[in-house]
């Protein structure tokens, strides 16, 4: 897995389709970014602020979510499965389909007007 030390340089960031895959942007500010079409499989965004992140058709399968802010993202598009969205925050969040998590955990996510069906899988409304 890449790391990425904080306050170093990004260079591949704001660039929509880069290839990012199992890169740590673990607990960085990446408010406001463009990831749109970007390959994020496998990538570490845990504690990670996502706040108005572009993600519109990113590939995000196993990518690790837990406790990140996605608040006013947008997802539309995004491929999440198995994605690990452990108290993930999704207020105002944009999705075009269900997303599964199948990380087998308890956790709580935090929503707008979206729903929890049950524990392990989150249906939103089109």
């Amino acid at each position: 897995m890449t790391t990425l030390l904080i306050g170093e340089k990004l260079p591949l960031l704001d660039r929509d389709y880069a290839d990012l895959r199992d890169v740590d942007l673990s607990n960085l500010d990446l408010r406001g970014i463009s990831f749109r079409g970007a390959n994020l499989t496998g990538a570490n965004l845990s504690s990670s602020n996502l706040t108005g992140v572009d993600l519109r058709g990113a590939h995000l399968r196993f990518t690790n979510l837990r406790n990140a802010n996605l608040t006013d993202a947008n997802l539309t598009g995004a491929v999440l499965s198995n994605a690990n969205l452990t108290n993930t925050i999704l207020i105002r969040t944009q999705f075009d389909g269900p997303i599964e998590d199948t990380s087998k955990e308890e956790y709580t996510v935090i929503f707008g007007r979206d729903y929890l069906t049950r524990a392990g899988s989150i249906r939103f409304p089109k």
